[in-house]
C-alpha cells in the first residue's frame, strides 16, 4: 500500500491506471500542481481526473518563498511554532477539509483593523499521532488526521486595499441609509400616537358601528401611517346621533383588520346598547356575564363594552 496522508476530504482514490505524468495539470486531491515524471493515477473516462499516487504533505500556493508548516515542524516544537509562518507572512487561521484555492492575491479587513493581501495557501496533513501528541482537535471536535488549510497575508498596499475599502464604505452608506429610514418610520408612528390622542381627546372609543356615523363612517383621513402591510389612520365624519365630531379608526398587519370608532359619550352608550341586543341573540347580557368575561378579558379589544354592561341594572 502506498504511504502519505489520504486525498482530502471528499476526493476519494477511485483511478483504474497509473501513470508518470507527461503534462503539468492540478491535482484533484490536493490541489496542487502535478510536475511531468509524477507518479500519478487517473479515470480514463473522466474528464481531468488525474491525481497524485501519493499526494505531498505540505501543498503550497505561492509565488512568495514562506517557512510552511509542514510535518517537521510538529517534531519537538509547540502548538504556537506549528501555526507561526515567516515574519513577513501572518497566519490568521487554518480550516480543516477544504482544498486551498482561488483567494491567493485577495485582500481582506483582518479584525485588528489591518488591510491584509493573501499571498500563499498551503494544505497539511496532520497525522493520528501528532493530532495525539500537539493536542490538534479536528473539526468534529475529535484528536483525529485531518487535513488543515492555512492562509498567509502580508500588509495590503494602498492600491490592494483601496477596492476593499470602497466596498466597506458603500456597505455602510447603505446601512447608514436603512438605520435612517427605520428611525424616521418610528417616529412617525410615534407622531401619529400623539396626533391621534390630541384629536380624539374627550372622546370615547369603542367598537365601530358605521350605522351611528354620517355616511358610513366615510370620510377624509386626518392622519395615517404605514409600513408594510401595518397600518394606522383616522378618517373623519361626525355621529348620527348628535352631529358630534366623530373619527374611524382602521388599523392592523397583514391578514389582522380591526376597526373602531371614535365618538361623544352619547353615541359610544348607544352604540353599547345596540351591541347588547345584538348579542342577546347568543347569549345572556348581564351585569353578571360582563363580570366573567372581564376576568379572562380585562386587556383585550371590546372590553369598553363589557365595562359599560358591568355597571348596567340587571
Amino acid at each position: 500500500m502506498p504511504s502519505g496522508p489520504p486525498p482530502i476530504q471528499g476526493y476519494e482514490k477511485t483511478m483504474t491506471k497509473t501513470i508518470s505524468a507527461k503534462f503539468t495539470s492540478r491535482c484533484k486531491a490536493c490541489g496542487s500542481t502535478i510536475n511531468p515524471g509524477d507518479q500519478i493515477t487517473y479515470d480514463p473516462a473522466v474528464k481531468y481526473s488525474s491525481r497524485h499516487t501519493v499526494c505531498p504533505t505540505t501543498v503550497l500556493h505561492s509565488d512568495v518563498p514562506l517557512n510552511s508548516p509542514g510535518r517537521a515542524a510538529l517534531q519537538g516544537r509547540g502548538r504556537s511554532d506549528f501555526f507561526a509562518g515567516e515574519k513577513t507572512a501572518i497566519v490568521l487561521g487554518w480550516a480543516e477539509g477544504y482544498k486551498p484555492a482561488g483567494t491567493t492575491g485577495e485582500t481582506i479587513h483582518a479584525k485588528d483593523g489591518r488591510y491584509l493581501t493573501c499571498v500563499g495557501l498551503a494544505a497539511h496533513y496532520v497525522s493520528q499521532d501528532e493530532a495525539d501528541d500537539f493536542d490538534l482537535i479536528g473539526m468534529d471536535g475529535s484528536f483525529s488526521a485531518h487535513w488543515s488549510v492555512s492562509r498567509y497575508y502580508r500588509l495590503a498596499t494602498d492600491e490592494e486595499a483601496a477596492p476593499v475599502k470602497a466596498r466597506e464604505a458603500e456597505a455602510q452608506a447603505k446601512r447608514d441609509a436603512a438605520a435612517r429610514a427605520k428611525q424616521e418610520l418610528e417616529q412617525a408612528r410615534k407622531d401619529f400616537d400623539v396626533q391621534r390622542a390630541d384629536l380624539t381627546a374627550g372622546l370615547v372609543r369603542c367598537g365601530v358601528n358605521y350605522k351611528l356615523l354620517a355616511g358610513d363612517g366615510r370620510g377624509p383621513y386626518a392622519i395615517s401611517w404605514v409600513d408594510g402591510s401595518d397600518y394606522k389612520q383616522l378618517k373623519e365624519t361626525t355621529s348620527t346621533l348628535t352631529g358630534g365630531k366623530a373619527y374611524v379608526f382602521p388599523h392592523g398587519g397583514y391578514d389582522d383588520y380591526r376597526c373602531d370608532m371614535f365618538v361623544d359619550e352619547a353615541t359610544a352608550i348607544e352604540s353599547f346598547r345596540l351591541l347588547r341586543v345584538d348579542l342577546a341573540k347568543y347569549g345572556p347580557q348581564t351585569p353578571a356575564t360582563a363580570g366573567v368575561w372581564l376576568e379572562k378579558y380585562a386587556g383585550c379589544v371590546g372590553n369598553e363594552y363589557y365595562r359599560w354592561l358591568a355597571a348596567q341594572e340587571s
